[in-house]
C-alpha cells in the first residue's frame, strides 16, 4: 500500500513491567533424607513442609471457565536430595477428566500439571514437563514451538482425592542438563531454579482441543517462572494474612466495573485474588494494590466480588461488596462517507484522515490488560468506488507477533465481514454458524506481512495492507496502525454476493483486536460485539456499515497552514498559536475519542495555552472546527 502515513498511531505511555520476582516472597525447598514414595499418596513426609498456593487464572485459554477455587486451584511443594527434586502438586478440581487419544486429538487434552525448570545462570532456556491425570508420559506429546521433548528419566503417579487429584513426581537431576540448561553444578544448598506450575482443568471428556479446556491455573502467576532456593529445611508459614478491607465498586456497566478496597496490612502479601459470583477472575500480583478493573463480566446480573490476600503458603477470608451489572447496549451504526479528494488513495490525503472521526472500540472481553494505558483502539472508515479503506489505530505496550503457524495468538486485528447485512442486529445470532459463507474474517498482524482469513478462507485478490509502530523517539509510547483497503470486487468474491458500493448501501461488521502479553495473558477490543464471548467465533452481534456521500468542510488545508501547536511532544502546557483569526472550537480528544479539553474561541489571533499536565502520557488530536466549517486537526503527544 503506497501510503504516506502521517497520523500514525494513537498511542499511550509505555509502562514500566513489573517483574516477576517483585513482591514475591522467598520460596524455598528443603532437603530431605528420606525420599518420598511416588504413589500420588500424601504421606507423612510432606506434612511439615511449606506448601506454595496457585490461584492465578489465565485469560490466555480460548474460553476459560473457572467457577470457583474448589473447581480448579492447587497448592505444592517439594523436597531435595543428591539424585533428584521430588514434586506433589495437590489439585482441588470438581471434575477429573482423562480426555482421549486419537488421531487429530492433542494428546495432552486432559487434566494435567505442566513445569518448567531453569538454571538462572543459564541462557534462560528451560526444560519442560508435563504431567497427566491417570495418563503415561509418553502420551503427552511435545511442549512448546518448536517442541521440547519431556527429559527421559523422571517418574510420576497421580490419584484421586476427596476435591480433586494429587501428582507426585521425582526428577532425576542427571536428565535436566541440556545444550542451553545446566544443572551439571546440582544439586547444593543455596543453588537456585527458575520455575513455574501451571495446571490444566478440563472438564469436558471428550474435548479433542485446546480451545475446549476449562483454562488454566498457574504459580507464581501467569506464564511466567520465579526463583526458587534449596535449603536445608524451608520455612513454613501456616498464618493467612488480614484480609483486605472496605472492597468497594463503581463504574459499573453492562460487563464491567472498577474495584477498590484497603490493602492487608501483612508485609508477606504478594497480591490479591478478586472473585466474582466465587468465579475466579483476575490475580493482581502487587502487594500496594488498592483496586483493579474487572472485564467481561455478565450483563443484569447480580454479582458478588471478593477480594482475597495471597501469600506465599496462605489466603485470606473473602471481603465482598454487591452490584448488579446493566443492559446491554444497542448494536452500533456507523455513517461511512465517501472520500472524493484527488490522492489516490485516502490514506495519502492526510487532512481527510487527520479530521476523519475516530470511532472507538468500546467493548472489552477478558480480564488483562483492562487499563487504556495497555490496550485501546479506534478505527477510521472510508471508501470509494472501487474500495473500502480502513485504519486502526492501537495503544499496546508491549507488541507481541512472533507465531506465524498461530498467527490468532499474535497481536492482531480481525476484520469481521457479513455483506449479506444479516447480523445487524435485529436477528438472533444463535441461529448461525460459526463461519457461515456470508461471514468471513481477514486478519491483519502489526510488524509483519503475514495475513490470514477466517473458514471459509477469504479472497485476497487486490486486498492491501501496511502496518507502522511508533517507539517514541524520545517519548514513552508504544502502538501501532493498521491500514487496509478491500476492493469490493474482493468482498464479494468473499462472499459470493454482488454488493453494489452506493450511497446508503448497507452491510454488517464488527473489528476485533486482540492483545497478548509476554505473560501470556490477552483481552480483545472490539467495535460493537458486545455479546462476543468466545474467541474462535464469528457469531456476534454486528453493527452496520452505512455508505453515505462526500462530507463537506471536513479538511481545510488553509486553515491548517494558520495554525503552529508547540512544543510537541509537550509536558505540562502546549501553546496553539493562530496566525490568523479564528472564530470555532478547539478540541483535544484522547485515544477513544473522548474530548478531554474544549474551548470555544471568538475572533482571536495570537497564542492560546492549554493545561496537559494532568492528562495521561501518548497520543491526542487537537481538533480545530471554525463556524464557517472548516476543519483541521494535528496529532499532540503529550510525554
Amino acid at each position: 500500500m503506497n501510503s504516506k502515513l502521517r497520523l500514525t498511531v494513537s498511542m499511550i505511555s509505555l509502562l514500566l513491567a513489573l517483574a516477576v520476582s517483585n513482591g514475591l516472597a522467598q520460596f524455598e525447598i528443603g532437603q530431605t533424607s528420606t525420599p518420598p514414595t511416588i504413589d500420588g499418596v500424601v504421606d507423612a513426609s510432606w506434612d511439615t513442609l511449606a506448601m506454595y498456593v496457585g490461584v492465578d487464572p489465565t485469560t490466555w485459554t480460548p474460553s476459560p471457565d473457572h467457577q470457583s477455587l474448589a473447581d480448579c486451584s492447587f497448592k505444592w511443594s517439594a523436597v531435595w536430595d543428591a539424585d533428584s527434586l521430588y514434586v506433589i502438586v495437590i489439585i482441588m478440581d470438581d471434575i477429573t477428566t482423562t480426555g482421549v487419544l486419537g488421531s487429530g486429538v492433542d494428546s495432552w487434552m486432559n487434566d494435567n500439571v505442566e513445569m518448567s525448570i531453569n538454571d538462572p545462570a543459564g541462557s534462560g532456556n528451560s526444560v519442560f514437563f508435563r504431567f497427566g491425570y491417570d495418563r503415561d508420559g509418553e502420551d503427552l506429546g511435545l511442549l512448546d514451538s518448536p517442541p521440547k521433548a519431556t527429559p527421559v528419566g523422571s517418574r510420576s503417579a497421580t490419584t484421586n482425592s476427596a476435591d480433586g487429584w494429587i501428582m507426585e513426581a521425582a526428577i532425576p537431576w542427571s536428565i535436566l542438563s541440556n545444550d542451553s540448561v545446566d544443572f551439571s553444578g546440582y544439586p547444593a544448598i543455596d543453588k537456585v531454579l527458575n520455575m513455574n506450575v501451571n495446571v490444566a482443568d478440563l472438564d469436558i471428556p471428550e474435548a479433542t482441543g485446546w480451545d475446549q479446556l476449562s483454562g488454566h491455573v498457574q504459580w507464581p502467576r501467569g506464564w511466567s517462572a520465579t526463583d526458587v532456593t534449596l535449603v536445608a529445611t524451608a520455612t513454613v508459614d501456616d498464618t493467612p494474612p488480614a484480609a483486605p478491607a472496605n472492597v468497594t465498586s463503581s463504574n459499573v456497566t453492562y460487563n464491567s466495573a472498577s474495584i477498590g478496597w484497603d490493602a492487608s496490612p501483612e508485609a508477606d502479601v504478594l497480591g490479591y485474588l478478586v472473585l466474582a459470583n466465587d468465579a475466579p477472575k483476575k490475580f493482581v500480583p502487587d502487594p500496594t494494590a488498592t483496586g483493579t478493573d474487572l472485564a467481561g463480566l455478565d450483563p443484569e446480573t447480580a454479582i458478588t466480588i471478593s477480594v482475597i490476600a495471597v501469600d506465599a503458603q496462605n489466603l485470606s477470608d473473602a471481603t465482598t461488596t454487591d452490584f448488579t451489572t446493566g443492559s446491554t447496549p444497542t448494536p452500533l451504526d456507523l455513517n461511512v462517507h465517501q472520500y472524493a479528494g484527488s490522492y489516490a488513495t485516502p490514506f495519502e490525503d492526510f487532512d481527510f484522515m487527520d479530521a476523519l472521526e475516530a470511532q472507538p472500540l468500546g467493548y472489552h472481553f477478558g480480564d488483562a490488560n483492562t487499563s487504556d494505558l495497555d490496550l485501546a483502539a479506534n478505527m477510521k472508515v472510508t471508501w470509494t468506488d472501487a474500495a473500502l479503506f480502513m485504519q486502526v489505530n492501537v495503544t499496546d505496550e508491549s507488541i507481541q507477533n512472533t507465531s506465524e503457524a498461530s498467527p490468532w495468538e499474535n497481536d492482531n486485528g480481525e476484520y469481521h465481514f457479513d455483506m449479506g447485512n444479516e447480523r445487524d442486529g435485529s436477528s438472533t445470532e444463535d441461529a448461525f454458524e460459526n463461519y457461515d459463507p456470508n461471514n468471513f474474517q481477514y486478519r491483519a498482524i502489526p510488524q509483519q506481512a503475514w495475513q490470514t482469513g477466517s473458514t471459509p478462507a477469504p479472497d485476497w485478490t487486490g486486498v492491501a495492507m501496511a502496518t507502522y509502530d511508533y517507539y517514541g523517539d524520545g517519548v514513552d509510547a508504544i502502538g501501532y496502525t493498521i491500514e487496509m483497503s478491500w476492493p469490493w470486487s474482493a468482498l464479494n468474491a468473499s462472499s459470493g454476493l454482488d454488493f453494489v458500493a452506493a450511497v446508503d448501501a448497507a452491510f454488517a461488521f464488527d473489528l476485533k483486536v486482540s492483545d497478548t502479553d509476554e505473560d501470556g495473558s490477552s483481552a480483545q477490543l472490539t467495535w460493537s460485539s458486545f455479546t462476543h464471548n468466545e474467541q474462535y467465533k464469528n457469531d456476534a452481534e454486528f453493527g452496520q456499515f452505512i455508505l453515505k456521500g462526500a462530507t463537506t468542510g471536513i479538511a481545510s488545508s488553509e486553515l491548517a497552514s494558520t495554525i503552529r501547536l508547540f512544543p510537541n511532544p509537550a509536558n505540562t502546557i502546549a501553546t496553539v498559536r493562530l496566525s490568523r483569526e479564528f472564530n470555532g472550537t478547539v478540541t483535544l480528544n484522547d485515544v477513544t475519542g473522548k474530548a478531554v479539553i474544549q474551548r470555544t474561541i471568538q475572533h482571536f489571533t495570537g497564542d492560546i495555552t492549554l493545561d496537559v499536565s494532568k492528562l495521561s502520557k501518548g497520543l491526542y488530536i487537537v481538533t480545530f472546527e471554525s463556524l464557517s466549517g472548516e476543519r483541521s486537526a494535528n496529532k499532540l503527544i503529550i510525554k
